[in-house]
């Protein structure tokens, strides 16, 4: 099956601008709304994979990694329906029939956020076969926190010819899963996996990042149990049926922040829609201390 990224996310249009000419000296004033998180709606696209029931992910953002990723799952055989309104982008998903060994090479290796098709699948079916992500087929480097925390999990995993093959025949079971260093790319795939298997699963050291906390707060719409999720010790309870959801993509604090400092600096003065203070983090105090004014309008 050979889906394009066009065919998969409809609504992409390759940008042909090669460079930007800003022109400065005026306060920046107006409305922009802030987009979903990509870092979030990636992993949030893959968790899909985990029921057979259909999944509707609102606030989308609309961007070439969100497009790349939507063919993959195209690929493995989900059904996927785009629909955009004034909200923004939605996309529900239906990934009642997965075929693992349909999973595209060309698409894998263009990033790495396609790694955490591993803990889905092996969740899903027991099974998972891609080449290593982003390009990288030189060993399991960068990938090793995943790899370790998956075979904890009873997972056989081997690398060969620069793909990584993993199967879990009997299941998956659950785990007590020290990380070396907090890793968000880690802590999603192993909260994937541990959603689906067998007992509870404990994630130590885990990263704590808010896009983890939205794949938790949509795993748990889904059905999965899951407590601890923003702090270091996450605790999954395995083996639930995942159901369907409707869950929206928390906004991007990147994009926020970013265009925070851009009012800031042209003395300028901006309304964010969706944009969320909390989500700055420290950042936020460093706003106060400059006397920049952050206030919620809703």
């Amino acid at each position: 099956m050979n889906t394009s990224l066009s065919t998969a996310a409809p609504w992409w249009r390759p940008n042909t601008v090669h460079r930007l000419i800003v022109r400065g000296g005026r306060p920046l004033v107006g409305t922009y709304p802030i987009s979903g998180a990509k870092n979030a709606a990636l992993p949030l696209m893959v968790s899909t994979l985990l029921t057979p029931h259909l999944v509707t992910l609102r606030n989308v953002p609309a961007n070439l990694d969100v497009a790349v990723l939507a063919a993959l799952p195209q690929r493995l055989g989900c059904g996927m329906h785009w629909s955009a309104s004034d909200s923004g982008l939605a996309v529900t998903i239906a990934a009642d029939r997965v075929q693992p060994q349909q999973i595209d090479a060309e698409l894998v290796t263009r990033m790495r956020a396609s790694v955490l098709l591993l803990g889905a699948l092996l969740a899903r079916c027991g099974e998972a076969a891609l080449p290593m992500p982003g390009g990288d087929a030189i060993g399991l480097r960068g990938i090793d926190f995943h790899v370790t925390g998956l075979r904890a999990m009873g997972a056989t995993i081997e690398l060969t010819d620069g793909t990584i093959r993993a199967t879990a025949r009997d299941g998956l079971r659950g785990a007590d899963i020290l990380l070396p260093q907090p890793s968000v790319g880690t802590t999603e795939n192993l909260l994937l996996a541990a959603v689906a298997a067998a007992g509870t699963t404990t994630i130590r050291n885990a990263a704590r990042e808010p896009e983890i906390a939205d794949l938790a707060a949509c795993l748990i719409a889904m059905g999965a149990r899951i407590a601890g999720f923003g702090t270091h010790v996450l605790t999954i309870e395995g083996g639930a049926l995942l159901g369907g959801a409707v869950h929206t993509v928390l906004p991007d604090r990147i994009e926020f922040g970013t265009l925070a400092c851009a009012a800031a600096l042209t003395d300028g003065e901006l309304v964010l829609p969706r944009g969320r203070v909390e989500l700055l983090g420290a950042a936020a105090a460093s706003f106060d201390a400059a006397g920049i004014d952050l206030c919620d309008t809703e």
